[in-house]
């Protein structure tokens, strides 16, 4: 054999073998299969979990490849079939990011689905796809005291829909096809909070009794995880906590992993903590059938949040907040003292966790209403040397628990929006 026709062969054996690495360098064991490649009736099985921590799979069956007009593009329709499914009454919210293999090979994971309607078929979003979210850079907030520089702090992301519309030919409207992430499972604050942090988020709340969870979750400094796991992304822990459940998808050599195959809150370039999650029951539902999981241990750091998939690093970890509330009833001399830390997103930070402390402070003094509160309130951490601190009072005839807390908000506004430098991570104590 001449030295040019082994040096052709090797050139065609690299092109060849090159389809079973993702454009990124996102390496999946196995290889995968692009949507062009399948054809209807091809078989393939999903992996996920249904209870506890156990991964289990399921059969699909290819049906159709749908061209989307919006990222991600070309999802493939699916039907799942099998004990698994005929157990929880077809693919539950909280199966997004549950792999799906044929022949071996990845083509995707599951992310969408309908309400109201034959809940064993599903869209499956391509892994062609998912893997393009690390076209944009990660901006994990240092934990070093920032230097102040008056530049333009954006990141250049641009936020981009993740709704699907799937039209039937000859019509002009569709059913929307929904995510399939677990609903968010929060606990320690009052329903009315609740009901809003549902508003801002887009996604149902379901609120547990009691006063929340572990302030320290374990921390897996050297994880080993599995795709088809659950995964939760992190809003808060300890006293009053959030969190969102679904699957993980694939995860590469370099420690980079692919899940929920759409977006948690489409918030571009994150830094949210991501944990194992434990599934207590797949409820039944007419709408939608859905996992209850609530996180156990936290085992990497979500950087992307795109329409196409979350994705991060595990063994990697999240820079996170403080904030505390210690309340004196002045009337019943009672003395509470609740803590919780949270994910240092700015968004979070200025709309969701200032609800939480309104709502906290519903279900700590017992009831909502008129009064008057002293507070005095401490930010530190995050370059401020000394801190900074400023007491006040309030007094309202309708709603003493909102009032209080607007000022908290206008501050934490200032501090984590402001157009110089980023303020993190830092503290709030009430």
């Amino acid at each position: 054999m001449s030295r040019k026709t082994l040096i052709l062969l090797v050139l065609v054996f690299n092109l060849f073998f090159a389809g079973s690495a993702c454009p990124s360098g996102f390496s999946v064991p196995g290889g995968t299969l692009p949507p062009g490649s399948l054809k209807e009736g091809a078989k393939g099985v999903a992996y996920t979990v249904v209870k506890g921590n156990e991964v289990v799979s399921f059969p699909v069956t290819v049906l159709s490849v749908l061209p989307s007009a919006r990222s991600p593009r070309n999802l493939i329709l699916v039907r799942a079939s099998g004990p698994v499914i005929e157990h929880t009454g077809g693919i539950a919210a909280g199966m997004s990011g549950s792999p799906v293999f044929i022949e071996g090979k990845l083509i995707g994971a599951i992310g969408y689905g309908w309400s109201f309607s034959e809940h064993q078929m599903g869209l499956v979003t391509p892994i062609e796809d998912m893997v393009e979210i690390w076209s944009w850079p990660d901006r994990v907030p240092s934990l070093n005291p920032p230097e102040l520089k008056l530049e333009d702090p954006s990141s250049g992301d641009v936020r981009l829909s993740a709704t699907v519309s799937v039209h039937q030919p000859g019509t002009e409207t569709g059913k929307e096809a929904k995510e399939l992430s677990a609903p968010l499972i929060g606990s320690g604050y009052s329903p009315r909070s609740a009901k809003r942090i549902e508003e801002m988020m887009g996604h149902p709340v379901i609120l547990l009794p009691g006063g929340g969870g572990d302030l320290s979750l374990p921390v897996e400094y050297e994880p080993v995880l599995r795709p088809g796991e659950a995964v939760s992304v992190l809003v808060a822990w300890g006293d009053v906590s959030l969190a969102a459940t679904g699957t993980l998808t694939a995860i590469s050599k370099d420690g980079r992993f692919l899940a929920f195959a759409h977006p948690f809150a489409n918030r571009g370039a994150v830094a949210f903590p991501l944990a194992r999650a434990w599934i207590h029951q797949v409820v039944p539902s007419l709408d939608t059938p859905f996992k209850i999981g609530t996180p156990t241990s936290i085992v990497g750091i979500v950087t992307q949040d795109r329409p196409q998939a979350i994705g991060g690093f595990t063994g990697r970890f999240a820079p996170v907040m403080d904030i505390s509330l210690n309340f004196r009833d002045v009337d019943s001399g009672k003395e509470t003292f609740k803590r919780f830390k949270t994910a240092s997103d700015p968004f979070m930070m200025t709309k969701v966790i200032p609800e939480m402390v309104t709502g906290l402070v519903d279900n700590v003094w017992g009831r909502i209403g008129e009064g008057s509160a002293k507070i005095s309130l401490k930010i530190e951490g995050g370059g401020l040397v000394e801190g900074w601190q400023r007491t006040n009072m309030f007094f309202s005839t309708t709603d003493l628990a909102k009032s209080m807390i607007s000022e908290f908000t206008d501050l934490v506004n200032a501090v984590s929006l402001n157009p110089f430098f980023e303020v993190t991570p830092f503290g709030v104590h009430i």
